[in-house]
């Protein structure tokens, strides 16, 4: 069966055009269906210094969420990222922006289920669809109008209302 449709396929770019589309649209309904995809993004948080270490704070600035190790150059005075921000002994805090964009953890234990279950066209599937959703959600572009995600942007574009949910234009 599976030969039959590669041969069927060969030379035939709406063919294959149209197959994607709807095993990508598939994977997409199921990931929306199921809450797999939770688009997640963050911004300013209260933060302080420590050696190389930039530490984030809570909202109020006294408890410490995690920190994050920067390198330091490699040279007599090299700076380092942390070098920019007040001490943590100061008891003051400076705001540091970060963006983290995820599609959330669920969309990872999806992937590996999947993958356990041999359901790998599935599971490349949702994999590149949780990439790509979540550098959509970063650079604020939609689908329709991001040339450099598709190549077969006229075939997604006529379904483009399958691709964006309002859960998943919004921060978690």
């Amino acid at each position: 069966m599976m030969q039959r449709t590669q041969d069927a396929l060969v030379g035939n770019v709406e063919g294959v055009e149209a197959l994607y589309v709807a095993g990508l649209k598939r994977i997409f309904d199921t990931a929306i269906g199921e809450d797999i995809l939770v688009a997640q993004a963050h911004g300013y948080w209260p933060c302080a210094a420590e050696g190389n270490d930039v530490i984030l704070f809570d909202v109020d600035g006294q408890r410490e969420l995690t920190r994050f190790s920067f390198p330091r150059q490699n040279k007599d005075g090299g700076l380092c990222i942390a070098d920019f921000f007040r001490d943590v002994a100061s008891n003051e805090r400076d705001v540091i922006a970060l963006q983290v964009v995820t599609m959330g953890r669920r969309a990872s234990e999806a992937a590996r289920e999947w993958f356990a279950e041999n359901r790998y066209q599935d599971y490349l599937y949702l994999h590149g669809l949780s990439v790509e959703m979540a550098e959509v959600d970063c650079s604020g572009s939609s689908w329709s109008s991001s040339e450099r995600v598709m190549p077969i942007s006229s075939a997604l574009s006529s379904a483009n209302s399958c691709f964006w949910s309002p859960r998943l234009g919004q921060a978690g």
